[in-house]
Parts: C-alpha cells; sequence; structure tokens
C-alpha cells in the first residue's frame, strides 16, 4: 500500500502518552505508533459516518439488569432489554423524586414537629421545677 507523508505537531503530554502506549504494545517508532493511532480512531468510528449508530457505555448495574429482563425472556434481544432496562431505571428515578420526595418532607415535617413538642416539654418541665 501506498504511503502518503505528512507532518503534525502535537502538545508534548499527548507524544509522551502515544509513546508510552507505543511502548507498551512493542511499538517501537513514532511513525508507526502515529499509523496504528489512526486506524484504530477510523475503525472506532467508521460505522458511525453516515448513520445513526451511536456508541454508549453502559453501567455494568443497567447492563446486568438488560441481561436479566432476556434471561427471563421479558427481551427478546440487546436492544429491547436495555430499552426496559433503561425505563425501569428512570421509572425509579421519577418515583424516587416524586413518591420519595413526599415520603423525605413528610418525614422531615414529623421530625421538626417532634423537636418542637420536645423543647415545649422541656420548657414546661424547667418552669415545674424552678416552683
Amino acid at each position: 500500500m501506498a504511503m502518503e507523508r505528512i507532518d503534525i505537531r502535537v502538545e508534548t503530554e499527548i507524544l509522551d502518552e502515544l509513546e508510552g502506549i507505543a511502548s507498551m504494545n512493542n511499538i517501537t517508532n513514532r511513525s508507526e505508533a502515529v499509523r496504528e493511532a489512526i486506524y484504530s480512531y477510523i475503525d472506532d468510528r467508521k460505522e458511525m459516518w453516515n448513520s445513526n449508530v451511536v456508541r454508549v457505555a453502559i453501567p455494568k448495574r443497567l447492563m446486568e439488569k438488560a441481561e436479566l429482563f432476556i434471561r427471563n425472556g421479558d427481551a427478546k434481544d440487546l436492544d429491547q432489554a436495555i430499552s426496559l432496562a433503561l425505563n425501569n431505571w428512570c421509572d425509579g428515578l421519577s418515583e424516587y423524586y416524586t413518591d420519595g420526595r413526599e415520603k423525605l418532607e413528610k418525614v422531615v415535617a414529623e421530625n421538626i414537629e417532634n423537636d418542637m413538642v420536645i423543647a415545649e416539654n422541656s420548657r414546661k418541665s424547667k418552669k415545674v421545677a424552678r416552683r
């Protein structure tokens, strides 16, 4: 394959990173390291060019939930399982921020009321003790 020569400039820190990675992969010269980096970049992104493909990192717990949907037969493929897992997660968040928040506000209000009763009883007992 014919190769073209290009000149590039990169920050020293980036070049150091590239050389470190190249060294770990037994790549002995910068040209080969840069070629490998370019090949890797293109390979990672070529399927997304002119398409609707989106790459995401799925949290382990969400992926475990998706796998559970597949094992239980609730989903027929990974796409459906991930959709179910995301919907389940969103429902949980929605419930937490609506119902959970109301419950938390109720507990806080009850605690404030109890603190006021305790403070009032303390004042009354001190009044009785002074007599």
